[in-house]
């Protein structure tokens, strides 16, 4: 078996959701979680799955946690989920990443040295909340306040052909084109000789006081 890369510990949705993910990029991954049907039907899926109480330092050691430089603590249970993060801070995991439910568990988690805590349910209200602002049908996500990144599919038939020096989004909509995924294709770097054809998808960042007419210019319809 190949040396273990990652381990996520809880099989919660976004447990799942992740651990999932990395076995699709190729990974080896480790799940734990205290709930035995759980990890009966993860034993298929994954390089490694046990039943383990994650809160008891003695069995992350033995499972051989402490040689693993990437965790993601994914428990529903916040006092289990702080007592887990502490148990990998003393293990000296290099890299930490925890789901929070709300501002103040995040607060702790970061005060505890997680590497990286993420609030799905935050984010996905924010998220939510900029498209009801700005009346929005493509897919935003914010970036601080300032700012968002945005994906979205070229339908303007009269920026066909375009090039990126041509459209000048920066000047005129603070926006900066990241990537195009042209069908099985994707386009990285963008330079400024690249051209923009219809159907393409775009994935950009800018501002949000332009994200309507940036969109506009992508989407409508001629």
């Amino acid at each position: 078996m190949a040396k273990l890369e990652y381990c996520v510990i809880g099989l919660s949705r976004f447990g799942t959701q992740i651990a999932d993910q990395l076995k699709n990029y190729g990974k080896s991954v480790m799940v734990l979680d205290i709930n035995q049907d759980l990890i009966n039907v993860a034993t298929k899926k994954y390089d490694v799955a046990a039943k383990c109480d994650c809160s008891d330092l003695k069995n992350l050691i033995d499972l051989g946690i402490q040689n693993i430089k990437v965790v993601i603590v994914a428990c529903d249970n916040l006092e289990k989920e702080i007592m887990i993060c502490a148990n990998l801070k003393h293990l000296e995991i290099p890299m930490i990443i925890a789901q929070a439910k709300t501002t103040i568990h995040e607060r702790v988690l970061k005060t505890l040295g997680v590497s990286l805590v993420v609030v799905p349910e935050i984010d996905a209200a924010n998220k939510m909340a900029i498209q009801c602002v700005y009346n929005l049908g493509a897919d935003v996500t914010l970036i601080g306040t300032k700012a968002s990144l945005v994906k979205t599919v070229v339908f303007n038939d009269k920026l066909n052909g375009k090039s990126i020096i041509e459209l000048d989004l920066r000047r005129k909509y603070g926006a900066i084109i990241i990537y195009i995924q042209r069908n099985d294709m994707t386009i990285f770097p963008i330079t400024k000789t690249t051209i923009i054809k219809t159907g393409d998808l775009v994935s950009l960042v800018c501002l949000n006081k332009e994200l309507k007419k940036i969109l506009t210019l992508f989407t409508k319809s001629n």
